[in-house]
């Protein structure tokens, strides 16, 4: 990742809240060193450097938030049944299908317990048309909406957005994040498939804790999971 060289090697010189965006994304990555695919010039993908050296460590979910929050706010201005699966992807419902428009990946640097940089990565598909067959979930804005938008100023816009977040953040209104981000959140306080140690169960998110975990309610029985351990089905 460029944003990743560019802060291992000018850290002092880069300014908080600098931006790298790519028309031209050849190598992005997911979760799980999954492979992010883009054709030039038709898609938003971008990393924003931050320095929030005042969060803690067990605090770095507040930046997920923040992000997921502007990329849905942003979607919702051109359609309206955007949500957040939980932890990295957003997801719209088109022609009863649930189908991912964009994920995030984002890597924090720790010093001892604040978080001393982070580069929150955006991948969000606009105006692609022809998803592989190995994309078969994958949707864009202009497929929902019959929209061909001008990059830049969607660019401009989601910037707007997330910032209105990040801002909150930087004013520590974590309550007030949260339940935004719960009210947001697939599957939040309704039934839903999970695959747990390997078997489906019907649960529902009913917390989430400022690192992240969920408590899921399974059969009249709660517990505390991390990213990893369990996986919500659509």
């Amino acid at each position: 990742m460029y944003a990743e060289t560019l802060l291992s090697n000018n850290e002092n010189m880069i300014n908080d809240g600098t931006i790298i965006w790519t028309k031209n994304q050849t190598n992005g990555k997911g979760q799980y060193n999954r492979q992010w695919i883009s054709t030039s010039g038709l898609n938003l993908t971008f990393s924003i450097i931050t320095f929030p050296n005042s969060l803690l460590a067990t605090q770095m979910f507040y930046l997920n938030i923040v992000v997921s929050m502007g990329v849905v706010a942003l979607i919702q201005n051109y359609y309206d049944d955007v949500f957040i699966k939980w932890p990295n992807d957003i997801y719209c419902k088109h022609n009863l299908q649930l189908k991912k428009i964009s994920g995030l990946l984002i890597k924090n640097g720790i010093v001892q317990q604040y978080i001393k940089s982070s580069i929150m990565g955006i991948g969000c598909n606009v105006n692609e048309t022809e998803f592989s067959k190995n994309l078969e979930n994958a949707i864009s804005l202009k497929k929902i909406t019959n929209i061909h938008f001008q990059l830049s100023e969607l660019f401009l816009k989601m910037i707007d957005h997330i910032n209105y977040y990040y801002i909150k953040l930087y004013n520590n209104k974590y309550d007030e994040l949260m339940t935004q981000y719960c009210s947001m959140l697939f599957g939040w306080e309704k039934p839903m498939k999970i695959l747990v140690n390997g078997k489906i169960e019907i649960g529902k998110i009913i917390n989430i804790a400022q690192n992240g975990k969920l408590q899921i309610q399974i059969n009249q029985q709660t517990s505390w999971y991390e990213h990893g351990q369990i996986q919500i089905l659509l």
